[in-house]
């Protein structure tokens, strides 16, 4: 005996805008220690979301800001910034695999 399933012809029509070179992508907040270049556990899922984005679209390319507040001096305030954004990096590329020739900071 034989039986034969049916199956149904599903058609989705999906409107996609291309990203385009320069396009901004605004997260969620990531949160880093108080006056450290280290990645608040809590900020994870935002990064884990970035990290999937970059998985899924291979072609792109992406920079990473870092940003403090005013309270300080400012070349150590810089100095913070860059070293929050090479965090995000380096979150990205030894956890989550991502080539770090698609990041710059």
């Amino acid at each position: 005996m034989c039986y034969l399933l049916g199956f149904k012809e599903h058609q989705i029509n999906l409107s996609l805008t291309p990203i385009e070179e320069g396009t901004k992508l605004e997260l969620d907040p990531i949160y880093f220690l108080q006056s450290k270049a280290v990645i608040k556990q809590s900020s994870y899922p935002v990064l884990n979301k970035l990290a999937k984005f970059l998985s899924d679209n291979y072609n792109v390319t992406i920079r990473i800001e870092g940003h403090t507040d005013n309270q300080g001096e400012k070349e150590a305030l810089q100095k913070l910034s860059e070293e929050r954004a090479e965090a995000v990096k380096r979150y990205l590329v030894y956890q989550k695999r991502i080539n770090p020739l698609r990041i710059e900071t």
